[in-house]
């Protein structure tokens, strides 16, 4: 199942969360780089509008200034009523003479053009008493763009006068070509397209990257605030100025973002070879604390499933002082409780055992409660003797084989070993088939202690003595406040410690009461009563002897 560990899902977890705040943060790093370029590239288009103005200005001075000088010729004055080749020659030799490059004309009172210094086509100016002569006759700036065998130039018209007499008009222009656009690029520092009503006049970027046909196609109104552009990949920010003479031409600034946050990418892309390494580190440490987490859960996993099978002598390392680290000596403390408490487990009877798990107990089972149990003392006949015959260690040895065959048998058959008397076993059964078990038991104890000697010579041929009583008695805990002992008591234990007194070795003897639960399963002969203290009468017993292996009573 994926992620099912907790190493890997604290490595994704932490992994993760540093990969997506290292993002986040070049994420921000850029959009802040982003925004602070755009804010400036902005600021600086605005600025260059003035610089714009103030170029498109000076030109038509400048024009405004070549057209003066001209009409103060008195040469050029006398020449106005005569033929236009004549006209023109005047004007190609001032051209010349002065090393001017604008083209020059001369109009007549009416406004006709009857002389240029390009060319002897004929030119007529539209609009031109409205436009152009009323306005130089009025004083006003007769300032604007016009369209020159196709191509757009900057025109200016003063009157040709003198003392008083206007003998016609003079203009002076000057192109809207890719030259004009450099001039305006050099002045302003940006990219430049001049755009007039019907074309796009000049452009200082490539042939075709130019997005607007005319004046009209550029988005939004002269001297308005930026637009942003994508041209051929490469985004422009971009502002236009109307013609200060002529508001349906404009010459259009652009910067390109993508060269203004080139310096930036740079700078991006040492973020993103940090954001790596950081993103790398991360997941180093997310690893390394992953494992200095999980590393000792594991252990603590292991011994769990040790102490599980009832391993109780692991230990788990305690380095550090953390969390998991008390967790650790916790488990150690609870590890050595539990080994305690399994040893402990093996001094007391299952059924005690069982009362301490079901908690503590109420007033009446303290007092006691009354059962009808089979009981059971096997005794080992001549065990004192041999114990005397050897040194203690091997007595005991002995003595602890013999009592472990008897103690496996009682609990196979559905039995508890309350407690062992030096040699002797106190047992107890309990259940429909009580007594049936307790006989089982004792036929079985025979035939174990029987062949015990056989399978391992060190033994000393033994029997045993048992007796087996049906009867109510009273269970509960017995003793102080100090010391304690869940047992059962009553005058079936005294019997049955009576009746195993007196079996011979190999012999068991029953009670007339178990008898009765297994008349008829078990062959059980009648035996001489016995007297025992404080029964008044003799009772009744019937014994049994130990058979053969592989016999079933």
């Amino acid at each position: 199942m994926p992620f099912r560990s907790l190493r890997t899902r604290l490595v994704v977890a932490i992994g993760g969360l540093v990969i997506a705040l290292t993002a986040a943060t070049l994420t921000y790093v850029g959009r802040l780089a982003a925004q602070a370029v755009s804010e400036r590239v902005s600021a600086d288009l605005i600025r260059s509008r003035d610089t714009l103005l103030a170029a498109q200005t000076a030109r038509y001075d400048r024009l405004t200034l070549v057209a003066r000088l001209l009409g103060s010729f008195p040469g050029l004055l006398g020449l106005l009523d005569t033929n236009a080749p004549t006209i023109r020659d005047f004007l190609t030799e001032y051209r010349e003479r002065n090393a001017r490059d604008e083209l020059l004309l001369a109009l007549g009172r009416n406004g006709e053009v009857v002389g240029r210094s390009d060319t002897f086509a004929p030119l007529v100016l539209p609009d031109v008493h409205a436009r152009w002569l009323e306005r130089a006759l009025n004083g006003q700036p007769a300032h604007g763009t016009i369209t020159v065998d196709g191509r757009p130039y900057h025109l200016v018209i003063v009157p040709a006068e003198a003392g008083g007499l206007v003998f016609g008009f003079v203009g002076a222009a000057a192109p809207l070509d890719d030259r004009w656009a450099g001039a305006l690029r050099d002045a302003s520092g940006r990219e430049i397209a001049v755009l007039t009503p019907s074309a796009l006049a000049a452009t200082t970027l490539a042939p075709g990257r130019v997005p607007w046909t005319s004046a009209s196609a550029y988005p939004g109104a002269a001297d308005a605030a930026t637009h942003e552009i994508d041209l051929g990949g490469e985004t422009f920010e971009t502002t236009a100025v109307a013609d200060p003479h002529d508001a349906t031409a404009r010459v259009v600034a652009l910067q390109s973002l993508d060269l203004a946050l080139a310096p930036y990418r740079n700078v991006q892309v040492g973020l993103v070879a940090l954001g790596v390494v950081a993103a790398l580190a991360g997941l180093a440490a997310a690893v390394a604390l992953a494992r200095s987490i999980t590393a000792p859960i594991a252990l603590l996993s292991r011994a769990t499933a040790d102490i599980a099978q009832g391993r109780f002598d692991v230990r788990i390392p305690v380095t550090g002082r953390d969390e998991i680290a008390e967790l650790s000596a916790a488990f150690n403390r609870m590890t050595e409780g539990l080994r305690e408490r399994a040893d402990m487990q093996k001094f007391v009877s299952h059924s005690t055992v069982e009362m301490i798990q079901r908690g503590p107990q109420s007033p009446a089972e303290r007092a006691g409660v009354r059962r009808v149990v089979t009981l059971l003392f096997a005794d080992i006949r001549g065990f004192t003797a041999f114990a005397e015959s050897r040194s203690p260690e091997e007595a005991v040895t002995a003595l602890n084989r013999y009592l472990q065959l008897q103690a496996d048998l009682v609990q196979r058959l559905h039995g508890d070993v309350d407690k062992f008397i030096g040699d002797a076993v106190f047992a107890h059964f309990t259940g429909d088939d009580q007594a049936l078990d307790a006989i089982r038991c004792a036929m079985e104890m025979h035939r174990a202690v029987g062949r015990a000697a056989e399978e391992e010579p060190a033994l000393a041929p033994l029997a045993l003595g048992i007796g087996i009583v049906t009867g109510e008695v009273i269970v509960g805990s017995v003793g102080g406040a100090s010391r304690q002992d869940y047992t059962a008591v009553g005058a079936p234990v005294n019997l049955a410690a009576r009746l195993c007194s007196a079996a011979e070795p190999g012999e068991t003897l029953i009670g007339a009461s178990t008898f009765e639960r297994v008349r008829g399963l078990v062959a059980a002969e009648p035996a001489p009563p016995i007297t025992v203290k404080g029964v008044p009468a003799p009772v009744a017993i019937f014994r049994m002897r130990a058979q053969p292996s592989g016999d079933r009573p």
